[in-house]
């Protein structure tokens, strides 16, 4: 803030980097200055705010007329993998043509991504992860495939390691930056795993299909620290909350069940109703979402999750595989039998306010942060 006696005007100028549009600040109280972004993501620009007086104000000692601060233009890009196309689409907004990422890719089943916003992808039809860093449409600049058959559900951990669920091997293989060693695999308890989980504190999750488990390892990964059974039949999807709660979705169940750390105790059920439920997500203030494949539709819980069902939403919705949220809040949903996304603002009960449509088996959703 720039402050002092008298009605000074402001200005407003580039001192570093291009891209951005400048609005001159307002003439009255607050006087305010409106920057218009590029197009293009990551561009940073560096401005001069400059306040006049009418007299001699900036000549007093210790008067400040001249700040400097620095604005990024963070456009936040939805990934969706193609799986039967073997791609996956960039899209910089929902209405946006999108980029295309194809080298390596090879029926991609899952996606995430690291904090420098490296963008990671199983391909289970090469049996390899293939990682790119922005702008993303490049050659890959790591292949992993040692021991990988069948790579399905992806994590990351807080130190950048990779965690991939091998589901045809029965193991979760454990890679190190720069992936480019042998893996660290755990395979005692793991049963047709399809997707894995970490939380904060690297503890690591594993949806055992084949078991009808949920297995929990802590460092090093050696054997289980927890076995889950109670409430699992033919687990489909993991997730957790900001209370480390765990929440998995059974295929063959009711819906989603959540478990309270340590995840010994009885679970609370949130029913759906709906047969085939196979992802379950969570929102930015908790609510969890349970995706019925076969049912067509998304159901969202409320904590404490005991209750019956806040929403349930079913215009656009046709054999969900996935579900995201973006900076706005609004969920997006890959719809597998209709071969696009839908896009759905809060509360999420009224038509899509987005289709994305065109895809070809879109797998996987994953959002820049």
């Amino acid at each position: 803030m720039i402050v002092g006696v008298g009605s000074p005007t402001y200005t407003v100028a580039s001192a570093s980097g291009s891209g951005f549009t400048i609005a001159n600040p307002t003439t009255t109280a607050p006087n305010t200055v409106t920057l218009t972004p590029p197009g293009t993501n990551g561009t940073v620009e560096s401005f001069a705010l400059t306040a006049t007086y009418p007299d001699s104000t900036c000549s007093l000692s210790g008067a400040v007329c001249t700040a400097n601060f620095a604005v990024k233009s963070d456009i936040q890009s939805l990934f969706v993998a193609n799986y039967d196309s073997n791609d996956v689409l960039i899209y910089t907004s929902y209405s946006a043509a999108p980029t295309t990422i194809s080298n390596g890719v090879n029926e991609p089943y899952a996606l995430a991504m690291d904090a420098a916003e490296d963008l990671f992808v199983s391909n289970y039809g090469n049996n390899t992860v293939t990682e790119y860093a922005p702008p993303w449409t490049n050659a890959p600049i790591a292949t992993i495939s040692s021991g990988l058959n069948g790579p399905s559900g992806l994590a990351i951990d807080t130190s950048g390691n990779v965690f991939v669920a091998n589901s045809n091997a029965n193991s979760v293989e454990e890679f190190a930056p720069p992936y480019s060693g042998a893996p660290v695999t755990i395979t005692t308890g793991v049963n047709e795993d399809f997707y894995v989980a970490v939380d904060p504190n690297d503890n690591v999750f594993v949806a055992n299909f084949g078991n009808n488990t949920v297995t929990e390892y802590a460092l090093p990964y050696g054997s289980p620290t927890a076995t889950i059974t109670n409430g699992v039949t033919k687990p489909s999807g993991l997730a957790l909350n900001a209370l480390d709660e765990l929440f998995v979705v059974d295929f063959n169940g009711p819906g989603a069940t959540e478990y309270a750390s340590p995840y010994t105790g009885a679970p609370t059920t949130l029913s759906t109703g709906l047969p085939g439920n196979e992802v379950v997500a969570i929102d930015a203030i908790g609510n969890a979402y349970v995706a019925s494949n076969e049912g067509d539709a998304v159901v969202e819980f409320a904590p404490p999750y005991t209750g019956s069902p806040i929403a349930t939403v079913t215009n656009g919705v046709n054999s969900p595989v996935a579900i995201a949220f973006d900076g706005a809040n609004n969920m997006v949903v890959a719809d597998v039998g209709r071969a696009n996304v839908t896009v759905y603002a809060p509360p999420y009960t009224g038509a899509p306010i987005a289709t994305i449509s065109g895809l070809n088996g879109p797998q996987a959703l994953q959002l820049t942060p």
